[in-house]
């Protein structure tokens, strides 16, 4: 049986090198998106790469009320380090980052109760993981359920997903691990891996990191920055920016496209490539196809980048936006 395999690349002409690191005050409401300061739940201070357009440096959350409830660091766009959360002014959790490894100090579950204490404790605890389907990738959500001691993990830890149905079980001695056990629950059998579940705690503003957007109050990412202006802007040249870099801009596109049924039955596959313009204003222009390849393929390519523009920035010199053009070559392969 043949699978579908959809892959992205992305060329930036005009690419500028020179980027900057900002302070930046940004506010989220109560569904985490980005908004204006007036409907604000949540405001974060933190340090931002502005040519990739994520977090570098140290951050504080903050609710309505000025309390603080979380801190922490990012190493490009990655929590590093100590990751703290706080609820009614004590702390709530303590979780420590390293690359894609984590270990918690502290976890209080969603009731108050303190579950994991100086490094020791059965906890269960909200996670994302990257669900890798055929066609495409997405951030999946579950619940996982372990045991830490002396701050190392112990025991087995396991891995349910939003159904409550185990995906995985690990096993654990003083932080050691030994290893991985998946299940495939419709042939009612297991197997074992030798490397672990690419897992990661998840905290009820993670969303955050995503640069959603309050469409009633922010149309495109760029307004946010014209209405708050950015301490330091003026030391960035970057061309057209999305959250999290250009890769994450590819990732979310494949995350939306839809590979039209007819092409598939007549098996078109191969590159199209779109270019557009960006104004200073952050609006898409002179959106066309300089490689096409079939009518739908190519209004395909051209709607779900279209769909995804809204986050993008506009290119800078020295502080200011500039019209610049963007090529995204998109390949389509059944193999």
């Amino acid at each position: 049986m043949k699978h579908l395999y959809i892959t992205f690349f992305a060329i930036l002409l005009a690419y500028s090198c020179a980027f900057g690191q900002a302070n930046v005050t940004l506010y989220f409401n109560e569904y985490n998106q980005l908004t204006t300061q007036d409907k604000a739940a949540i405001k974060r201070e933190a340090v931002m790469d502005m040519g990739q357009l994520q977090f570098n440096g140290p951050f504080q959350d903050y609710d309505s009320e000025g309390n603080l409830i979380a801190e922490g660091t990012y190493v490009n766009g990655i929590k590093a380090g100590l990751f703290k959360t706080y609820r009614s002014g004590q702390l709530e959790s303590a979780i420590e980052f390293n690359d894609n490894e984590f270990d918690i100090r502290e976890w209080t579950d969603a009731d108050g109760q303190r579950q994991v204490k100086n490094g020791t404790g059965t906890f269960s605890m909200p996670y994302t993981y990257l669900d890798r389907g055929v066609i495409r990738q997405t951030w999946a959500t579950g619940l996982m359920h372990g045991q830490m001691k002396d701050s190392k993990r112990d025991g087995k830890w396991v891995f349910d997903n939003e159904q409550k149905i185990v995906l995985y079980e690990e096993s654990y001695k003083a932080g050691s691990f030994l290893k991985r056990k998946g299940f495939i629950h419709s042939q009612n059998r297991s197997y074992e891996m030798s490397y672990r579940f690419d897992a990661r705690p998840a905290f009820d503003y993670v969303a955050i990191e995503n640069f959603e957007l309050d469409t009633t109050a922010i149309k495109q990412l760029h307004q946010f920055f014209e209405l708050y202006p950015v301490k330091g802007i003026e030391l960035v040249q970057r061309d057209i920016a999305y959250p999290g870099g250009m890769a994450a801009f590819m990732q979310d596109v494949g995350k939306n496209i839809r590979y039209p049924a007819q092409d598939q039955r007549a098996k078109i596959q191969g590159q199209v490539i779109v270019s557009f313009a960006m104004d200073e204003k952050g609006q898409l222009k002179d959106v066309k196809i300089l490689k096409p390849l079939s009518p739908t393929l190519d209004a395909e390519a051209i709607r779900v980048i279209e769909l995804v523009a809204p986050k993008l920035v506009p290119a800078l010199l020295d502080g200011k936006p500039y019209e610049s053009i963007l090529s995204i070559p998109v390949n389509f392969r059944i193999g």
